[in-house]
C-alpha cells in the first residue's frame, strides 16, 4: 500500500500494539512446527524468528524467554542450534534477559525455558551459550 511507505518508524506504543496482535499467530506457528510427525521450522524462519523477538524483549521478557525456547525446539531439526549466527543471536537474547531482567528467572518456567534456550547451543559446543549457563546462578545471589 502506497500510503503507508515513507510513514516513519512505528512508535514505541503501535510496536507493543503488533507485537501482542501477532503473539497468538506466533504460538500457532510453534505448536505446529514442533509436531511431532510433521513439524519442523527452518534455520532462517527460526533465525527471523528470534531476530523479531530481540525487538519485543522490553514489552514481555518472561514470553520472548518462551517463545525463544520454543523457536530453538521446533528449528532443532533443521539444524538452526548448529549455525554461529543463531548461536550469537540466541545469546545475545539470554545475555540481555540475564543481565536486564534477572528477577523474570527466578520463576520456574522461565528458568527451565533459559536453560532450554541455552543448553540446544551449549550441547552442540558454542562456548557462548555453555559460559551463560555457567552464569545462571547469578539469579539466586
Amino acid at each position: 500500500d502506497s500510503s503507508r511507505r515513507g510513514a516513519g518508524t512505528p512508535s514505541e506504543s503501535q510496536r507493543i500494539g503488533f507485537y501482542r496482535q501477532v503473539k497468538p499467530l506466533l504460538e500457532q506457528i510453534l505448536t505446529l512446527a514442533r509436531e511431532p510427525d510433521n513439524g519442523m521450522m527452518f534455520a532462517s524462519t527460526a533465525h527471523h524468528f528470534v531476530e523479531f523477538l530481540q525487538q519485543a524483549l522490553t514489552y514481555d521478557p518472561r514470553g520472548v524467554l518462551h517463545l525463544a525456547a520454543q523457536v530453538t525446539l521446533a528449528a532443532e531439526g533443521g539444524g538452526y542450534h548448529l549455525d554461529s549466527m543463531a548461536a550469537s543471536e540466541t545469546v545475545k537474547l539470554a545475555d540481555r534477559i540475564l543481565t536486564d531482567y534477572r528477577s523474570e528467572l527466578r520463576d520456574e518456567a522461565a528458568m527451565a525455558d533459559m536453560v532450554q534456550l541455552l543448553d540446544m547451543f551449549a550441547k552442540v559446543g558454542w562456548p557462548d551459550a555453555l559460559a551463560l549457563l555457567w552464569r545462571l546462578d547469578e539469579v539466586f545471589r
